[in-house]
């Protein structure tokens, strides 16, 4: 055999190995709740660290299994939401804002004419807001067509 049959039937014979390329398209696909994922869990390092917890402690602690935590703490936990708050109530700590999501009006429920139906509007006083729920102010985070 001459060197190039023996050249072209190693290429046609070898495996192309590309998965390399879908794990890197796969990273750059997921790039921002990855990034996010690393943030909460810096946040949970840190939080472990000062307190001098370990792993298992957190573990007990949330009743997760060990393996969920070692994922979580790796930074590449896709959470769910009940996970988050899960993980905020059991640390006392906040691991994601959500300030951006309120608005500054001032919604108020405005009874309907079935039982127990509630549509919201704008209050345009401060009185109007506290004759609904006393003296403390409340932010409803809806929207004016929100029924209750």
């Amino acid at each position: 055999m001459d060197i190039n049959k023996i050249s072209k039937r190693l290429i046609n014979e070898s495996k192309k190995d590309d998965s390399w390329l879908k794990a890197a398209e796969w990273r750059q696909k997921n790039e921002y709740w990855l990034r996010v994922s690393q943030d909460i869990a810096i946040k949970i390092l840190g939080y472990l660290r000062s307190k001098n917890m370990t792993q298992k402690d957190l573990a007990a602690l949330l009743e997760f299994s060990p393996q969920h935590v070692s994922k979580i703490l790796k930074g590449k936990e896709n959470f769910t939401i009940e996970s988050i708050c899960r993980i905020e109530k059991a640390l006392q700590i906040k691991l994601i804002d959500t300030s951006v999501f309120q608005t500054t009006a001032q919604y108020v429920p405005v009874q309907s004419a079935f039982k127990g139906v509630y549509s919201y509007r704008i209050a345009e006083s401060l009185q109007q807001k506290t004759s609904f729920v006393g003296e403390s102010e409340i932010n409803y985070v809806t929207s004016k067509n929100c029924v209750a």
